[in-house]
């Protein structure tokens, strides 16, 4: 259930037309809170059963990966930093889109 609410959550945070590139399972931090980290071709969107969060890609100054075995830790640089936490491999490609997808 508490997936489905994530994903009815997305789809509301996404505009008409837009479609992700990219959509892992992933918990923003802090506070620790699961939901659904997607990469469009000009946004990241964060979703989660309690809120919603969105970044221009443009906006993005920088993005980093830290890995500590199976898991990645994805730092958004910006005017307001954002951290993820996700699986390695999942965080791995968000970074890697995320990148492609900067001006």
């Amino acid at each position: 259930m508490r997936r489905e609410n994530a994903r009815e959550r997305l789809a509301a945070a996404l505009l008409p037309e837009e479609v992700p590139v990219l959509t892992v399972e992933a918990e923003s931090s802090p506070p620790a809170r699961g939901g659904l980290l997607a990469v469009t071709p000009t946004r990241v969107v964060f979703a989660s059963t309690t809120d919603a969060w969105t970044m221009e890609l443009r906006r993005v100054t920088s993005v980093f990966l830290e890995q500590e075995y199976s898991r990645g830790l994805i730092r958004i640089e910006s005017a307001q930093p954002r951290f993820f936490g996700a699986e390695a491999s999942d965080a791995q490609r968000v970074v890697a889109a995320i990148r492609a997808g900067r001006p």
